[in-house]
């Protein structure tokens, strides 16, 4: 029965990318073993030849349930049916003439359902990958919502943790009401595993009288997982973020709201103030800066609020009231205690908590495999110094100390939703299993590096510190020579951006006239004349150093190549901007290189930033130089294509994974398409209908994952980053020239030679790599993205 699945299948990918009505199926139709495989039934268009294939995946899983084998042998028959069945199911819904010929698949979505389920059942952990595509069925076909509650219900709960976001985004919605039986079982089982991710998805909830039942039981699961314990470690977490940057967050939100006709507008104003009095404004057992600055700002901040009434002139008050603030609303960067920012951290002893309110260390529930919850690492206490890093909201390193007498590192990011870089690192892990699949990837240990994100509310979570690594502009400046080098072409590159603007004009304001006046022949001549002036590779003498023989060297080399290669691909295809050399770890054992701080996902780098990023990804002068001799062709374009590839062969996976931005968008997505909107003066969809929403409209989030699907589908980079900067840009004054950079020049460009779509993914990559290096496109970026480095 396997070798018939495989005949289907092979057939299947013969005629996928064939017309409707094409001479394959006239050659198919007289083809007598055909004829007679199909019991004489006539084949003589894709719709009989897809048909067909569907009745005969009935006939097998009905073979498949009678038949006495081995576990391993059934998942196995289970699987490949289930994913032959959706890979001929996703060849109609592709093809507005058999979708509309053959009609609604229910029969197809059942089988599917049927298969994965019963893989699940008898332990396969390969069916657990296949699960999302379950979820965005159940959403397709509601007559399905019986059959999904009966099958879920045969398969153990642990298989279902991996996919917690996906399953709390849909819990609010008709789809949600099958679901919610599973998630009773989680929450008695693995009441920690659901806490958070359910504590996020009901910020966004919204109930209809369509699902009120769906209310009833959330309720009831929010109380069998509530936690004393937990709320307070959540609150205490939120006193590392500094009060200057919880005040200006609650401005942002009051600003976000007080001019919408948000139906809960009042009760959302006042829940926040509530939440920002019992973080800032509280006094017991906070930490001294916390002290400070509830003494000093309690009277007017709570002065404001006294009625319990906020429009526009309150708000103005209170935006005009933060510039009163001084240094006890702020930390200063480097080594702290922590008790200055929380007493209760401090304090906290496992031997001085009941059994009940032990608290885990974060991140324990991977989904792979069955959870020992009573073996889990408990925290014992915390490390009492905190690490401030530099950067703008100032996040802090705390060190959790493990009953198994380990340090675990994290760092505490608060006012920030982390939900995207969450979900950057699933896509990434999935990404990773599908590059297994390749045996390039394999055997040259092609891959991404992942760390463990925690997102704990929308404004608050926990990222996994990486130990033994260096931010890859640290690793440029263990030379001597480089601060020196890299300000003198900072001054250089700010020097020729200015001479485009008018005197005085500030130097952001001069980014317009230079974005719009600066020939290509100019802008190519400042780069490459400031990249000569650093002919040194920076990189190669971090790594000369770190290593003892040349054979060492080369080793990492090949590994910063490939781990290089891997992300680069798996950025572009995600849409992951904003990589400046802050935004790379370099890790010191291995030389393997490490993406953090997604912020700016699915190409809002292009579409919002004042200037638009235009790069797929940094393949900047002091890489290519750091692989010299071989050079980028030689040791990156084999291994960008081999990952390309592999996940190319597996986008449905990666596409049903990605639908939970569609059934739970980011919430800055919603000022994005307003900001889209207006620019374009959309007229289809009021403002009065997203401004009653707290969440974006469906479109926006669709039309992200619509440019996901056509990088997977080999179009060229080209003519998806000019839809992207048409999108943010087009009444801009240089998107004309800023439009003519992307495109490239035919005499020099390989992406201005090939047409929307590349014939293979070679050429798709090839185009990717003349974008990230041509000088022309890397000419006109934002200075702080260092482009000559």
């Amino acid at each position: 029965m396997n070798l018939e699945i495989r005949l289907l299948a092979q057939l299947g990918s013969s005629s996928q990318s064939l017309a409707v009505t094409d001479s394959f199926f006239v050659n198919l139709a007289s083809s007598k073993p055909i004829t007679k495989f199909a019991g004489g039934r006539k084949i003589e268009t894709k719709q009989d030849l897809l048909a067909f294939f569907l009745n005969r995946s009935k006939h097998n899983i009905q073979v498949l349930h009678s038949l006495d084998l081995p576990p391993n042998s059934l998942q196995k028959g289970f699987i490949e049916l289930g994913i032959f069945v959706d890979n001929t199911l996703q060849t109609i819904e592709s093809d507005h003439v058999l979708s509309t010929s053959m009609g609604r698949q229910l029969e197809s979505a059942k089988l599917i359902m049927h298969s994965i389920f019963s893989a699940m059942a008898i332990g396969s952990p390969k069916a657990i990958e296949f699960f999302p595509r379950l979820l965005q069925l159940l959403t397709l076909y509601p007559e399905l919502f019986d059959d999904f509650q009966k099958l879920s219900s045969d398969c153990p709960s642990w298989m279902f943790l991996r996919w917690l976001p996906q399953l709390t985004a849909l819990l609010d919605k008709p789809s949600g009401l099958p679901i919610l039986p599973l998630i009773l079982r989680i929450a008695k089982k693995y009441p920690n595993a659901l806490r958070f991710p359910l504590t996020l998805s009901f910020e966004q909830y919204s109930f209809t009288p369509e699902t009120a039942e769906n209310a009833k039981l959330i309720k009831m699961v929010r109380n069998m997982i509530q936690s004393d314990a937990y709320d307070r470690f959540a609150l205490e977490l939120r006193r590392l973020e500094d009060p200057i940057h919880i005040f200006k967050d609650l401005c942002d939100r009051f600003e976000s709201f007080i001019s919408s006709s948000l139906s809960k507008k009042k009760e959302v104003l006042q829940q926040a103030f509530i939440e920002f009095k019992e973080i800032c404004l509280e006094t017991k057992r906070t930490g001294e800066l916390f002290k400070k600055f509830a003494e000093k700002h309690t009277s007017k901040i709570s002065g404001i609020f006294s009625n319990g009434n906020f429009d526009e002139k309150k708000m103005k008050e209170l935006v005009g009231y933060k510039e009163k603030f001084g240094s006890e609303a702020e930390s200063k960067p480097g080594k702290n205690l922590l008790k200055l920012f929380s007493s209760w951290l401090n304090e906290y002893q496992l031997c001085n908590v009941n059994d009940t309110d032990q608290l885990e260390i974060p991140g324990q529930y991977s989904g792979k495999s069955e959870p020992n919850v009573s073996e889990h690492v408990k925290i014992a206490n915390f490390d009492p110094n905190v690490l401030v890093m530099s950067s703008m909201r100032r996040p802090k390193r705390i060190v959790m100390i493990g009953t198994d007498e380990k340090e675990y590192p994290w760092l505490v990011k608060g006012g920030e939703d982390l939900r995207l870089d969450q979900r950057i690192e699933q896509m990434f892990v999935i990404m990773n299993e599908l590059m297994a699949q390749n045996s390039f990837c394999m055997r040259n240990h092609v891959s991404l590096a992942t760390y463990k994100v925690v997102p704990m509310s929308m404004s608050l979570g926990l990222i996994e510190w990486v130990d033994g690594t260096k931010t890859l502009k640290a690793c440029l400046a263990d030379s001597p020579e480089f601060e020196k080098k890299f300000s003198e072409a900072m001054a250089l590159y700010g020097e020729f951006v200015q001479k485009h603007g008018k005197s005085g004009q500030s130097f952001v304001a001069c980014y317009e006239p230079f974005l719009q006046n600066a020939t290509p022949k100019n802008v190519i001549e400042n780069i490459q004349s400031i990249c000569n002036r650093n002919r040194d590779s920076y990189l190669r003498q971090f790594f000369f150093k770190l290593t003892i023989s040349p054979e060492a060297f080369f080793h990492i080399r090949s590994e910063f190549a490939n781990s290089l290669a891997a992300l680069n691909i798996c950025s572009y295809l995600l849409g992951i901007g904003d990589r400046h050399l802050d935004n790379f770890l370099v890790d010191l054992k291995t030389g393997r290189i490490i993406g953090i701080d997604f912020g700016h996902a699915f190409g809002s780098a292009t579409e919002v930033l004042p200037v638009p990023e235009l790069v797929p990804f940094r393949l900047t002068n002091q890489m290519e130089k750091f692989l010299l001799p071989l050079g980028v062709q030689s040791l990156m374009a084999n291994p960008m294509t081999n990952v390309l590839t592999s996940i190319q062969d597996g986008k449905g996976r990666l596409l049903n994974a990605l639908n939970i931005f569609v059934n739970e968008p980011l919430l800055e997505w919603r000022k994005f398409a307003v900001t889209q909107m207006k620019k374009q003066g959309k007229k289809t969809i009021s403002m009065g209908e997203i401004s009653e929403s707290m969440t974006a409209p469906a479109w926006y989030p669709q039309q992200k994952l619509d440019i996901a699907k056509r990088k997977l589908e080999g179009e060229n980079c080209t003519y998806v980053t000019v839809d992207e900067l048409t999108v943010g840009h087009e009444k801009r004054k240089f998107f004309k020239s800023m439009k003519g950079a992307l495109m490239g020049d035919p005499a020099v460009n390989v992406r201005a030679k090939v047409g929307r779509i590349c014939e293979s993914p070679k050429e798709q990559v090839d185009c990717l790599i003349d974008l990230a290096m041509d000088p022309n496109v890397l000419g006109r970026a934002w200075v702080g993205w260092s482009p000559f480095m």
